[in-house]
C-alpha cells in the first residue's frame, strides 16, 4: 500500500461555547522597570526561560461576569454578558450581547480620567465575533 499526501488543509473554528464563561478571571501584571539581566538569548531548541527576576509593578484583573453581578445591571438591560478590569485606578465594566450568532459590545461604565463615573453607549454596537469564527 502506498500513501501519498499532496496537501493537507486545517481550519480552526470557534463558537460562543469556546469563550470564557461568567466567573472566569485572568490576573495580569507588568514589570515597568525590566532588569537588564533579562535577555532573550540566542534562538534554538531546548531553551529554558527564567522570569524570576521580574517584579510586579502594575497588577490588574480582567474578569467575565453576568451583568447582574456588576454594580450597574440597569445601565444596559439588553446586555447578557459583562467584563471588568480592576486595577489601582478602580473598576471599569464593558457590557455585551453574547449569543450563538455574535459577541457585541454595547456599553461601558467606569471612572474615566478626570470625568468621574459615567456610562457610555456604544452605537452602533461593536461586533467582536460573528460566530462561527474560522481561522
Amino acid at each position: 500500500m502506498v500513501l501519498a499526501f499532496t496537501g493537507l488543509n486545517a481550519q480552526i473554528t470557534f463558537t460562543n461555547n469556546d469563550l470564557a464563561q461568567p466567573g472566569t478571571t485572568f490576573h495580569f501584571s507588568t514589570d515597568t522597570l525590566v532588569s537588564n539581566i533579562i535577555l532573550p538569548g540566542d534562538p534554538g531548541i531546548n531553551k529554558t526561560w527564567d522570569y524570576t527576576a521580574l517584579v510586579k509593578h502594575e497588577v490588574y484583573d480582567i474578569g467575565f461576569v453576568l451583568p447582574s453581578w456588576t454594580p450597574y445591571p440597569d445601565e444596559f438591560p439588553e446586555s447578557n454578558f459583562a467584563a471588568y478590569i480592576s486595577d489601582a485606578d478602580g473598576d471599569a465594566y464593558a457590557f455585551f450581547t453574547r449569543n450563538d450568532d455574535e459577541l457585541s459590545a454595547i456599553g461601558l461604565v467606569g471612572n474615566y480620567d478626570d470625568f468621574g463615573l459615567f456610562a457610555v453607549e456604544i452605537e452602533p454596537k461593536e461586533i467582536y465575533f460573528d460566530f462561527p469564527v474560522q481561522y
